[in-house]
This record gives C-alpha cells, structure tokens and sequence, in this order.
C-alpha cells in the first residue's frame, strides 16, 4: 500500500485492526476529512452524536482535534496510538531539511502513562505492512520514510513550562488526559503551557489532539469544548461516552457496577461529563486564587523574627504523613488577632517519595520538628495515620503530637470551616503550586443522611496531602475559639505567644 494515499480508516484495515462503529465515525471526519454531511445511514447518526449538528468542519478546524471521552473508549490505542501512527506515515516531509527529523509525540501526566500509549503505537508500526521500524526504546522509536526521512515517535511526560515540547516539528501531537496534566514539581496545572508550546510546530497536514476524560470546567479541552462543540471554527471538538465508541457486554457492565457504586463519577467517567463546579469542587477556585498571596516566596517560609515587635502571635502546625505511596507535609498557620479574623498560611512544604525510595520516618521527622521550632512551636497537631510513629520520633525533641479524630462527619465540618474562611478570603497563601491545585480539586459528595463525602485528589504522591495538613492546622488553630463548628471539643493545643509563654487552650 501507499502509505501517503491511505486515509485512517483504510490505514486500519490494512493493518488489521478492527475499529468500533464509533470510533470509525469519529476518524471519518477527524481523521479523514469527510463533512458530516457526506455521511450516510448509521455514520451520519454516530457523527451527529459524536460532534453535535455539525454539517460542514471548515479547513482550519481540521488542525485542532479535542476528544472528550468515556474511560475505556479505546482513546488511548484507536485515537491517539493510531493516528500517531498513520500521520507519521503519511504527512508530506518536503518542507524540513535535509537529515531533519519530523516528529510525532504522546505527552501524558506522568512518564508511565505515555510509555503506555507509545508501546499502543509500537505495536501498530510493528503491524503495518511495509513500515520500517528503528531504535526501538521505551521512549520513542523511529519510522524510516522513503528518501530516508525519518520521524520519531516518542513519549513525554506534561512538564511545567511545555520545555520539553519545545525545538522539534511535528507531524502529531496528543496530549492525553490533558484534563489531569499538572507538573509533577510544582504541581501546577500546565495543559495550557504545554499545548502552547507546540500548537505553533505542527507540520502542514499535521494534527493536533487533546484526548481526555473529562474532570473540572476549566483548562484547554474545556474551553475548546464550550466554544466549538456543534459548531467547529477553532477546532473540532467530539464529546463521546464509552458506550458511543465501545458499546460491549463488558464496558455494560462495568458503567452498571459504577453507576451502583458511585453515579457522580459514573458520569463524568463513562458519559464524558465536565464536572459542575459549584456542585462538585468543593473550594471555589476563584476564591482560592484570591487568597494567594504573589508576593510571597514559594518555598522561603516567613521567619518569625519579622514579627517580633508584635505581642500575641499565635502559630499552628498539622502534619500529615505518608513514607511510600504518600507525600509527608507540613503546615504552619498563624494570626495577630486573637479572634482569628484573618489566618495566614506561614510555611508549607511537602516531602515526596521517590520510586522504590520511601521517606524515612525518622528524617521526616527532624526536617518538620526544624520547622516546628522556627515559630517555637512545642505542639503539632496530626491525623490517625502513623500517629504513633510520629509521636515515637517527635517526643524525644520535646513536641507533643495531638490527635485529630477525623470521622466522616467531623473531617466534612472541619472542610467546611475553611471553605467559609477561604469563601470570605480570610486565609492569606504563598503561591505554593501542589497546595493551590489541589485545593482546587478537592470535591464533595452528599451521602444518604445529609452527610457530605469529601474527596481529594490524587496526585503521583498521594492525594490532598498539603490539603489535609491545611485542614488540620486550621481545625487546631480555631478549636478554642469555635469549637463546636468544627466537631471538636476536647482537643487541647498549645499555642506559641511572641513573648515566648505558652498557653493551654
């Protein structure tokens, strides 16, 4: 076969893979340029499904392709993989220079997801007749092209700047689960870097795809799915449940277990729904934002000693732990003001462990009793979990850990405290990235009995750790004064004063 002449779909029988009814509707028009309005019989009604009344897509839409999509729809392996695959094939190369490589590349929120996807296109160039394969890895791999053009297919993990993205031209680019993308340093949100820093090196007859199940209304797929979903001028977008593209007895049954399970995120995981974020996010993000103070240090906490010259500083720490799976964190919070009107974040700092690298309790523990007593605190305030372990190494540096029992109904009022505090933007932040998103992503759920079931995200190392030490040191620092809100009544924690006494609240 002429690789160049081949349309996707024909591209797939040829390489012997058997694509849905869906899925071969959705690369009729997003792959191979076919109008909605070309289609016939059951083509035409999955379309209509898939990318709205849309009749004609205009050229340039063609370039942008955002897919959201149910889990196990075959996005990662009939979406991306594939049309990885078949662009690095077929897109003309005679614009780059000579020995320049052309590029195709999958960019995911971590490394092991994208080494995924790549071995799905591994698999597909193995299988396609007449494709020549070369320096195969668990990165990349290169597809030798007539004239000996070469283009490499590789994978990425999202970065914080799109950096790594930068420098190369390309024939594809996918951004999968671009709806989760996050550095993995900073933490912070980076879809938007990383598609802007390729968007502009797409070669002609290239494409663009941003594949995702969806999470929050916000970020790149969403704001390209509000605006062209149904009407396509800056991309095309498709919005497809796991039932459009893979209708099988087993994702059936699977989607009724989780509706059973859990509907809420039925939804958003099977039928492709953008979560509400009144409804379901739990911190507003823009009051969030609003409590971030720019003007801080990300990483330098400040020193007590600028508040010498105030009598009646009061501190409060919480630590949550966590030595293998798990981060450990640490929070300080503080105020001048014995009502506690307005709380400040004082230091925030988050302990990772690296893979087949757990922490070591003991050098979590000097590392965050330093903390401790940089705001001479002799008191910490901590969940359940490795409760003992922490008083075990804490004790002999002479800090008392108190217990926070969390139930299901204390955690959610204790959550509810600093929702109110964050909504009346009375708790000041440095700009702290895991601690800003994953505020953000925090989400609720009402149980049966009016309760509310809070959620947090996860992340490579854990989930909400610098949330949940928030949390607590917050609960610690208004437990005198608003005891009942919070659920708690008999938590003692003692609270450092300027002048250096401490007093039992």
């Amino acid at each position: 076969m002429t690789h160049r002449a081949a349309t996707l779909t024909e591209f797939a029988r040829v390489c012997g893979i058997t694509l849905t009814p869906g899925q071969r509707a959705f690369h009729l028009v997003a792959s191979d340029g076919v109008d909605p309005c070309d289609l016939e019989g059951d083509d035409r009604e999955r379309a209509r499904v898939i990318f709205g009344d849309v009749d004609t897509v205009p050229p340039l839409a063609r370039t942008l392709v955002g897919v959201v999509a149910g889990a196990a729809s075959g996005k990662s392996f009939a979406i991306g993989a594939l049309r990885a695959v078949h662009l690095a094939l077929t897109v003309p190369l005679d614009i780059l220079a000579r020995r320049q490589r052309a590029h195709a590349i999958i960019v995911a929120p971590d490394l092991r997801l994208s080494r995924e996807s790549l071995r799905y296109a591994l698999g597909i160039a193995e299988g396609t007749p007449g494709a020549r394969v070369r320096e195969p890895s668990a990165d990349s791999f290169v597809l030798l092209r007539e004239q000996g053009r070469e283009v490499e297919v590789s994978c990425l993990p999202a970065t914080s700047t799109g950096r790594a993205t930068r420098g190369r031209r390309y024939v594809c680019v996918v951004l999968e689960e671009a709806c989760h993308f996050r550095d993995e340093k900073s933490g912070i949100v980076n879809d938007r870097e990383v598609f802007s820093s390729i968007d502009p090196r797409i070669l002609p007859g290239g494409q663009t795809l941003i594949v995702s199940t969806p999470y929050v209304k916000s970020g790149v797929l969403w704001e390209l799915y509000k605006e062209n979903f149904g009407r396509p001028s800056s991309a095309l977008v498709a919005h497809a449940s796991t039932q459009t593209m893979q209708d099988t007895q087993t994702t059936r049954a699977m989607i009724l277990r989780q509706r059973a399970i859990d509907p809420q995120n039925a939804r958003r995981e099977f039928d492709a729904e953008f979560l509400e974020g009144g409804a379901a996010i739990f911190f507003d993000p823009g009051a969030v934002d609003d409590c971030v103070d720019q003007a801080r240090l990300t990483s330098t906490p400040l020193p007590p000693t600028l508040f010498g010259a105030w009598r009646g500083f009061r501190a409060s720490a919480a630590i949550d732990l966590g030595f293998t799976s798990d981060a450990s964190s640490i929070v300080v919070v503080g105020s001048f003001d014995a009502k506690l009107d307005e709380i400040e974040v004082m230091h925030v700092e988050e302990l990772a462990p690296e893979a087949d690298k757990p922490l070591v309790p003991g050098v979590v523990a000097e590392r965050f009793a330093k903390v401790l007593a940089r705001y001479e605190l002799t008191d910490v305030a901590a969940d359940s979990h490795y409760l003992e372990s922490l008083r075990e190494h804490l004790a002999p540096r002479g800090i008392e850990v108190h217990h926070l029992v969390q139930t299901q109904e204390s955690k959610a009022a204790q959550y509810l405290a600093l929702r109110e505090r964050i909504a009346t933007r009375k708790l000041k932040m440095p700009p702290f990235g895991p601690l800003i998103s994953a505020l953000k992503e925090v989400s609720a759920q009402p149980t049966s009995g009016g309760g509310l079931s809070i959620r947090s995200p996860r992340r490579r190392h854990g989930h909400g750790d610098t949330v949940s030490a928030l949390v607590l040191a917050h609960t610690a620092a208004i437990t005198e004064a608003n005891a009942d809100a919070i659920g708690h009544r008999a938590i003692v924690i003692r609270k450092s004063t300027r002048s250096g006494r401490s007093s039992a609240c």
